[in-house]
């Protein structure tokens, strides 16, 4: 039983889980113009998601599911698919992702890219970049 339980101590010390931020509501400490004012972190999917708001209103899911596990691809229509990958590697997250709208003639791709990266005081600094456009916050508990 013992070596039972030190094993799954070590699963969990060792894990991707071990060094992100618990579940919960963070609040704006500083960034750059465009950061939401509160995220929700949410444990699910084989990672987490981010519920954003900002002055009140939702803004879109950011989704950070099946960490290194690959790419995946998400069919949001029959014109439009997303594609993602995430990565939890040397204490942060980054996520790849590219959303394809698609015509009978053409396609065209638009790249975002978002990293994580925990902090010592229960936190997190989330960058986002999409479009060649994007915000740089740091959120508390």
């Amino acid at each position: 039983m013992h070596l039972l339980t030190a094993l799954l101590a070590f699963f969990i010390s060792t894990s991707c889980w071990a060094s992100l931020p618990k579940a919960g509501i963070y609040s704006l400490v500083t960034g750059t113009q465009g950061c939401p004012d509160n995220v929700e972190w949410t444990n699910e999917c084989g990672g987490f998601t981010l519920n954003p708001t900002h002055q009140g209103v939702t803004l879109p899911t950011e989704k950070f599911c099946y960490m290194n596990s690959g790419t995946t691809s998400e069919l949001i229509s029959s014109t439009q698919k997303t594609l993602r990958k995430v990565i939890h590697q040397d204490g942060r997250v980054q996520k790849i992702e590219n959303r394809v709208f698609s015509s009978a003639r053409d396609s065209i791709s638009i790249p975002s890219e978002d990293s994580i990266i925990p902090d010592q005081e229960q936190g997190f600094l989330w960058d986002h970049a999409k479009n060649k456009k994007g915000f740089s916050c740091l959120y508390r508990k």
